[in-house]
């Protein structure tokens, strides 16, 4: 939304201002909308996820700039509106930023809170690999720039 100021001396001023209140309120809720109660996931599985988890990956990582994988699953995800990218647990290597568009929810598994030897569950770990090139790991885009 570009910002116009309204002249001195203008007859109706609040008009132009209720219109922009009202269009940033048309954006808003339709961006709620988008991310409530979303039930479509794209599941992506990490390089060393057990092979009956891949069977039912949407992605699979080989471990190597495992964010083409990952970016793929969240431009699906919002080209469909939005929804839910979900990383399994495992290792997800980067060697480029992720770019999360609004709308799209990136969720990993967690690990155990408690360590217990013979229940532990490991978590989704993205990490940047030596060769990363970039500020973040993961960008975030704001509903203005996404």
């Amino acid at each position: 939304m570009v910002y116009t100021p309204i002249p001195k001396g203008t007859q109706n001023w609040d008009e132009p201002v209720n219109d922009a209140f009202t269009a940033q309120d048309t954006r808003i809720t339709d961006l709620e909308s988008r991310t409530q109660g979303q039930t479509y996931y794209f599941l992506v599985a990490a390089s060393n996820a057990p092979d009956q988890v891949k069977a039912k990956a949407d992605y699979v990582c080989d471990g190597l700039a495992d964010q083409i994988e990952i970016q793929s699953a969240v431009d699906a995800a919002f080209a469909q509106g939005g929804g839910i990218v979900q990383l399994t647990a495992g290792f997800f290597s980067t060697s480029f930023p992720i770019t999360l568009h609004p709308a799209v929810t990136l969720r990993g598994a967690h690990g155990d809170q408690i360590f217990n030897p013979d229940q532990l569950t490991s978590g989704s770990r993205i990490a940047p690999d030596p060769s990363f090139t970039g500020g973040a790991v993961i960008v975030l885009l704001g509903q203005t720039a996404g």
